[in-house]
C-alpha cells in the first residue's frame, strides 16, 4: 500500500503508510500482536514497530498496551472508525478485481463490420453466452471502423484489408472468408446454359456494398494458373446487410456474390446453389484484433479461445 499525506490542525504535513494502518486493524481483529503475528505471519517484532511508526506519524498514542491487554485509547477510537471502513473497500477492491481477472465474467464490448457481426452474432456469441454465463456482450456492428482503445471495445473483428489501418493493435486470425457466386434453382439452370463465364457478367448481381467498393467492380476467379476476371454489368442491389443480400438471392432477385461460410446452411440444403464450383472466388482472412496481450482479460481471452475453436465454421 502506498505513502498517504494527512493534514492536521497546524496544517503540518503528516506522513502514514497504508501497510501501518492495515496491521493496525489485524492486530484489533485477532485481539493481541501474538495471534496478529502468527496469523499474518509476520514476527511479532515487525508488528511493534509498526504501531510505534504509525502513532509516530500520526503524534497520537493509539493502543494501550500491557502484557496481557491491548485497548484502544479515544483517538485509537477515533482513527479505527475512520479508517476500517477504507481498509475493507480497499480488500474488497483487491478481491472484486482479481476474482475478474481468473473467471470470465463482465461486459465483452465487441464491434465488428456489419456482415461478419451478423455472421458471428448468430452461429458463435449463443453458443458462447451458454458456455459463460456470467459474461454479457455488448455487440456494435458498423460501417464505421470505431477505435477501439479510446471507445474501450474489448476487441474488433475485421476482414484483412482493414487489418494495416489497425497495425498498433494485436491481431488474431479467426477465419477465412471465401468468395462465392450463389443462386437459386432458376439462376443455376441458366448458367448451365450460358457458354462462357463471361456471360455472367450480364446476369443481375446482388453484392454486398463494401465488397463492391473495396473491388471497384471487378471480381476475380482462378483456376490452376487460368485467372479470369468478371464485372457485373446489371447490379440489381448492393447493400451492407447479410439478411437482405440472402433474401434477395433465395427469391431470384439474381446471383450473390457472398462468403461461403455465411451461406453453409443455404447451400447444405439446397435453397441456394454454387454456381462456379470450378473456380476459386477471393479469399480474405478474417481477424479478431485486441489492445495488447498484456494482462488480457479472461473474458477477452475466452472469447478468443472460443473463436479458434470454431474456426471450421469460417470455411
Amino acid at each position: 500500500m502506498e505513502m498517504i499525506v494527512l493534514f492536521i490542525e497546524q496544517r503540518r504535513e503528516v506522513f502514514m503508510d497504508f501497510n501501518d494502518a492495515y496491521f493496525f486493524l489485524k492486530i484489533l481483529k485477532y485481539g493481541s500482536f501474538t495471534k496478529a503475528s502468527e496469523a499474518l505471519g509476520v514476527q511479532k517484532s515487525k508488528l511493534s514497530r509498526r504501531m510505534t511508526s504509525l502513532e509516530d506519524s500520526l503524534q497520537v498514542r493509539l493502543l494501550n498496551r500491557t502484557t496481557r491487554t491491548l485497548s484502544l485509547t479515544e483517538e485509537g477510537q477515533a482513527f479505527y472508525e475512520r479508517i476500517e471502513p477504507l481498509i475493507e473497500g480497499l480488500e474488497d477492491a483487491k478481491d472484486l478485481v482479481q476474482s475478474l481477472h481468473y473467471e470470465p465474467q463482465g461486459k465483452l464490448r465487441i464491434t465488428s463490420v456489419i456482415a461478419l457481426g451478423q455472421f458471428v452474432s448468430a452461429e458463435i456469441i449463443p453458443q458462447f453466452l451458454k458456455l459463460y454465463p456470467k459474461i454479457n456482450i455488448e455487440l456494435n456492428l458498423s460501417t464505421i471502423k470505431d477505435d477501439i482503445i479510446s471507445e474501450n471495445y474489448d476487441l474488433a473483428l475485421r476482414p484483412a484489408p482493414l487489418i494495416e489501418e489497425n497495425s498498433n493493435l494485436i491481431s488474431k486470425k479467426v477465419g477465412t472468408g471465401k468468395f462465392v457466386l450463389v443462386g437459386n434453382d432458376e439462376w443455376l439452370e441458366k448458367f448451365q446454359k450460358a457458354t462462357t463465364l463471361e456471360e455472367i457478367n450480364n446476369f443481375p448481381w446482388i453484392i454486398n456494398s463494401h465488397a463492391l467498393k473495396k473491388s471497384k467492380g471487378a471480381f476475380q476467379f482462378a483456376k490452376d494458373d487460368v485467372t479470369v476476371e468478371l464485372r457485373p454489368k446489371n447490379i440489381r442491389l448492393s447493400v451492407n446487410n447479410l439478411t437482405i443480400i440472402r433474401n434477395a438471392v433465395v427469391q431470384g432477385l439474381g446471383i450473390g456474390y457472398v462468403p461461403s461460410f455465411m451461406f453453409t446452411d443455404d447451400i447444405q440444403k439446397g435453397t441456394l446453389k454454387v454456381l462456379v464450383k470450378e473456380y476459386k472466388g477471393e479469399e480474405v482472412p478474417l481477424y479478431a484484433l485486441y489492445p495488447s496481450r498484456d494482462y488480457l482479460s479472461p473474458k477477452t481471452k475466452a472469447f478468443l479461445d472460443f473463436l479458434e475453436d470454431k474456426k471450421d465454421l469460417f470455411k
